[in-house]
Order: structure tokens, then C-alpha cells, then sequence
């Protein structure tokens, strides 16, 4: 797939994740740009048994952002499960 259908993919795939491990209430999706696109999912329904590291999804999303030059983080804070997708904009050829 195209740099934009990696993009979709990882959105994708962080909704799906959220919906089907942590049932959420609430699911929060940002966009930001600057010098580089930043996604990020953020979920309330945490389940606390989840690793950051664990799962086929998890390691689609890492794999996916580093074939973009870019990065997936997962984390959990304060409640909120965290999914922040960065690629630079410099590397992303215009749609």
C-alpha cells in the first residue's frame, strides 16, 4: 500500500484495538501536524492486563510506522490507554 493507506491501516487498526480489547466508553482521536503527522488514539476503557509490547495489532502498527520512517507508541496514563502514531511530513509524498 501507498504511504496514505499505511496511514488508514494504523488508524484503523488503533480503533479496532481499542473497541475489541478495552470496551471503552469513549475513544478520543487527534490529528496534529507540524513538522511531522501525529495521530492519536486514546481510550478510557483500559484493561489492566494489557502489555504494551503484547499483540499481532500492536506490532502491525510498530511495523507499519517504521516502514513510513516514522514511530508507534503505546502507553497507558492516568486512566487513559494511549496510542501515538508520528511520521515526519518531509517523507510523506503529496496525495
Amino acid at each position: 500500500p501507498n504511504e496514505y493507506g499505511h496511514l488508514s491501516r494504523m488508524l484503523r487498526e488503533s480503533l479496532t484495538n481499542a473497541i475489541k480489547h478495552a470496551q471503552p466508553s469513549a475513544i478520543t482521536i487527534r490529528l496534529s501536524t507540524d513538522d511531522a503527522l501525529r495521530i492519536e488514539v486514546i481510550n478510557d476503557g483500559v484493561d489492566g492486563a494489557r502489555e504494551t509490547t503484547a499483540g499481532h495489532g500492536s506490532e502491525s502498527l510498530r511495523q507499519r510506522a517504521a516502514e513510513l520512517a516514522g514511530e508507534c507508541q503505546q502507553w497507558q496514563e492516568e486512566g487513559f490507554w494511549h496510542v501515538l502514531i508520528t511520521v515526519q511530513l518531509a517523507g510523506l509524498a503529496k496525495p
